[in-house]
């Protein structure tokens, strides 16, 4: 689903859902690492951010899907899920707030819409 702005203000970031039995599935004996690769493509083809979080039933996980650590979340993720969605990760690391010590920080707003009023 593509982001939702409203003017500069994101109102919703963009997102992907995936149901389990249309995404890649790891083969018996099937090297880990190609495994990862294939994913990777597959990724590639929805033109996904680096930054994301997965989004199951519970909290929403960060994942840096240039590394590999997080396709083992991913992969583990999978076991429970039938369907998933992973959502951009606004902002960015690079895009975030940074204070007097270099520490970089997110700052987010939420905003209750009911009945097409804020």
């Amino acid at each position: 689903l593509p982001r939702l702005n409203m003017g500069s203000c994101v109102m919703k970031r963009a997102s992907w859902v995936f149901i389990r039995k249309h995404f890649p599935k790891k083969k018996v004996n099937q090297n880990r690492l190609l495994y990862w690769f294939e994913v990777k493509q597959f990724f590639k083809k929805y033109n996904l951010p680096k930054h994301v979080f997965l989004c199951t039933n519970g909290k929403p996980q960060y994942l840096d899907l240039s590394k590999d650590w997080a396709y083992l979340l991913l992969e583990n993720a999978l076991v429970n899920n039938q369907v998933f969605s992973l959502e951009e990760m606004l902002p960015a690391p690079r895009q975030m707030l940074q204070d007097k010590e270099g520490k970089r920080y997110a700052t987010e707003f939420l905003v209750q819409w009911r009945n097409g009023i804020l």
